[in-house]
């Protein structure tokens, strides 16, 4: 398919569109076209205004249609409607999209925002927009690392996807099947992890709080208008979302200490060398077998409130996405 096999990034392709959006309205114009060279097949958009939300930042009002723009080009009408005389800037502004699956994208988003549009809300139309859909776009950005972790959790079988009949494989119980077929059907592929589960080292770790510091955690993907969750000293421990089924961990260390999360950000602990020697010592030893000796994957079990049980010796077969 267009776009997939490119290397491209079409969620980010998608942002740029916005982004066009944006700043084809600080110029002063409003209508524009995204299409695909050598493609007829194009998006069509008026802005209509900007406003603020309630819930904070902007929201672009706008109409948008998909259209044939071969086809479109000798009616009359639209060479009427680009070529508007109300003002030099109140005319078409093509631009082109990199691939049709970018375009495809952002009219997904506009449809699906379409539906949460007031009816009672009719901003005037001209006649060749009578079919146009009205929509709104706000500012989107890279997913977090915490609502990654939620689109990652068990979906039922690792198969088919049913959510009937749980059964987790009885060697490593990491994944589940909905039947004897499914899981039959995933065993060339599991059983390098089953067995690399079942023969590994476990040991017990020690994450209780010791130390009185406030803490949060920010990196690059957290957006700017997220709310940081500051964790206070004996907060308490955090929920267990795992029960006593196994589940990965991400382990990053430095020279004064070490940070220990699940993919759903349920806990972050974090470990300094001068409080807990042991365990700090135990994660970076795993870290330094990963990424730059910096940071490592690797299953856990939770033991009580603050201990994990960590396979030590055995890496995921797979990289996870986060």
């Amino acid at each position: 398919m267009d776009g997939l096999l490119d290397g491209s990034d079409q969620f980010a392709c998608m942002r740029n569109a916005i982004g066009v959006m944006c700043d084809e309205w600080d110029m002063g114009y409003r209508k524009l076209s995204f299409e695909k060279e050598g493609k007829s097949c194009g998006i069509l958009i008026r802005i209509i205004s900007v406003v603020k939300s309630s819930k904070g930042g902007p929201s672009m009002i706008l109409l948008f249609k998909s259209v044939n723009l071969e086809a479109l080009k000798s009616a009359s009408e639209f060479r009427q409607w680009s070529r508007s005389s109300d003002g030099e800037q109140d005319v078409l502004r093509p631009h082109h999209s990199n691939s049709v699956l970018e375009q495809k994208l952002l009219y997904r988003l506009l449809s699906i925002n379409a539906m949460r549009v007031a009816d009672a809300y009719r901003p005037d139309r001209s006649d060749f927009e009578h079919d146009f859909t009205l929509s709104f776009i706000r500012p989107i950005g890279p997913l977090t690392m915490s609502d990654l972790g939620k689109l990652n959790a068990e979906a039922g079988c690792f198969i088919c996807g049913s959510n009937d009949n749980h059964l987790r494989c009885t060697g490593c119980q990491s994944i589940i099947y909905c039947s004897k077929a499914c899981q039959k059907e995933d065993w060339r592929r599991h059983k390098p992890l089953c067995n690399s589960l079942a023969g590994g080292t476990w040991t017990t770790l020690d994450f209780s709080p010791t130390n009185n510091l406030f803490t949060s955690q920010i990196n690059r993907f957290h957006r700017s208008d997220q709310q940081l969750k500051i964790k206070k000293p004996n907060e308490g421990p955090p929920p267990n979302i795992h029960s006593d089924q196994p589940f990965l961990i991400k382990i990053q260390v430095n020279a004064f200490g070490s940070l220990v999360y699940d993919r759903a950000r349920s806990f972050e602990w974090n470990v300094f060398s001068a409080e807990k020697p042991d365990t700090w010592a135990a994660c970076h030893d795993m870290a330094r077998t990963g990424f730059l000796g910096a940071k490592c994957y690797r299953w856990a079990k939770r033991e009580s409130d603050w201990k994990l049980s960590i396979c030590v010796d055995r890496v995921p077969d797979e990289m996870p996405k986060w």
